[in-house]
């Protein structure tokens, strides 16, 4: 593997660099309205013209999933969701409007999606990210799109919403989480993708239950799941016996620091939710980790890090949650003053 190390320093977060993430990482309102609409022109014609569109598009931009095409029968009789109340639901909640859908697929045909997806006859649900989408996907490629068997979407609904719309409104996300081994020049690079992965993951689990250690076995789990996507990726660009050992060592480099951080992340979400609440943590996982480029180094903001240190700040006062809703009021999400 040809990677270059590029000069980078991995800084302790200090209020004012939260702040910068949150202006800078977090997309405006206005950024955003190209998903919401998306997602409304898609609700709107799934619901007056039906799914052939969809599984057209479907089958032509994830070719590489399927094991065989999808048809019409395939989402015959499946609806769409979240509803319009679940949305209003969310963004009171979150303070940020809810941008991705999904399709719920009858019981009887959900068997179907499962083998053609080459699913786990237990999956009950498989998400689409945007980034797997094309320009040409009428908007899939800003919103995403999930499947889920009937009935179970709704368990899962807040945690696909906040999967999906993390991508959508923070810079960094689509940036880093989609980088494919091709397209890596540094350890570095691999660092941060997966902790902006991560971070989603830390995210959308965090109402899911069995506790913070169910929540912390995930998150580990989900790291190995990504090394294991890397190394099959590297394999199938037959690379080198030398290459795999290069990559085994940078990767139990980069991965130490982030499985290390993993426990005390959690514990600063659940203690940020009990005393701040959603309207300021989630916009806050949002947008940390991002980039910072300086004379002749690269400085760069761990997620997991900020989140552990946003709690140590708001628990001092050195930074106000005022600080946070006056940024987001500036961004266009103006129901943060009343949040």
């Amino acid at each position: 593997m040809k990677m270059t190390e590029i000069v980078h320093v991995y800084i302790e977060q200090r209020p004012e660099d939260i702040l910068y993430q949150l202006r800078t990482n977090l997309h405006d309102a206005g950024k955003i309205r190209r998903a919401q609409e998306a997602a409304q022109q898609w609700k709107e014609r799934l619901t007056n013209r039906g799914f052939s569109s969809l599984v057209a598009i479907i089958n032509r931009e994830m070719v590489h999933l399927l094991l065989e095409e999808l048809t019409s029968e395939d989402l015959r009789d499946a609806e769409v969701y979240p509803s319009p109340e679940k949305m209003i639901e969310y963004e009171l909640k979150h303070v940020l409007p809810a941008l991705s859908f999904g399709v719920a697929i009858p019981k009887e045909r959900w068997s179907s999606i499962q083998r053609k997806f080459r699913m786990r006859e237990t999956s009950q649900g498989i998400s689409l990210s945007e980034y797997g989408f094309s320009e040409n996907s009428l908007g899939l490629n800003a919103t995403g799109l999930t499947m889920h068997r009937a009935a179970e979407e709704k368990e899962y609904e807040e945690f696909q919403q906040l999967y999906e719309d993390h991508a959508a409104y923070s810079r960094s996300m689509r940036d880093l989480a989609p980088l494919t081994l091709g397209k890596l020049r540094s350890p570095w690079e691999l660092s941060m993708a997966l902790l902006c992965r991560t971070t989603r993951d830390l995210s959308a689990w965090r109402y899911e239950s069995g506790g913070r250690s169910e929540q912390e076995n995930n998150l580990k789990r989900m790291l190995v799941v990504y090394g294991d996507s890397y190394k099959a990726e590297l394999v199938r660009r037959n690379g080198e016996p030398g290459d795999l050992v290069a990559f085994a060592k940078y990767y139990q480099t980069t991965v130490k620091p982030i499985r290390d951080d993993i426990p005390r992340a959690i514990e600063a979400v659940y203690a940020l939710e009990e005393h701040v609440g959603p309207t300021i943590v989630t916009p806050l996982l949002f947008a940390l980790g991002i980039i910072k480029q300086e004379t002749g180094r690269h400085v760069y903001y761990s997620p997991l890090h900020a989140v552990i240190k946003a709690r140590e700040y708001l628990d001092s006062g050195e930074l106000r949650t005022e600080d946070i809703t006056q940024i987001l009021e500036r961004k266009g999400y103006r129901q943060a003053a009343q949040a």
